[in-house]
């Protein structure tokens, strides 16, 4: 009975084979987006948002404090946001002076 099945084009489970594609396809995507869903919006180093007002001025504090604690890869990173992230910055010149 089975070889029947397979001729006729269809698997031992008595499903069609273009059936079973799109089954497990809807099953991937869904895996994919539940994953994706539960992936957290951790910030790094409590990183302000870039659209948060001040948030140039705010970083540049937090860097300068960094320095201050001798943690100079943790300073590097926040001056590091200004310059890549606020070209129009007062803080960006310095910034990029620090790095």
């Amino acid at each position: 009975m089975d070889s029947q099945r397979r001729h006729r084009g269809m698997s031992v489970s008595g499903e069609a084979p273009s059936r079973w594609r799109s089954r497990t396809v809807a099953l991937l995507c869904g895996a994919t987006i539940a994953v994706a869903g539960c992936a957290g919006s951790d910030r790094v180093n409590n990183l302000p948002d870039i659209g948060d007002l001040e948030a140039d001025r705010l970083l540049f504090e937090r860097g300068s404090e960094a320095m201050d604690d001798r943690n100079w890869a943790r300073a590097r990173e926040y001056f590091l946001q200004i310059r890549d992230n606020y070209p129009q910055s007062q803080y960006r010149a310095e910034a990029r002076l620090l790095i």
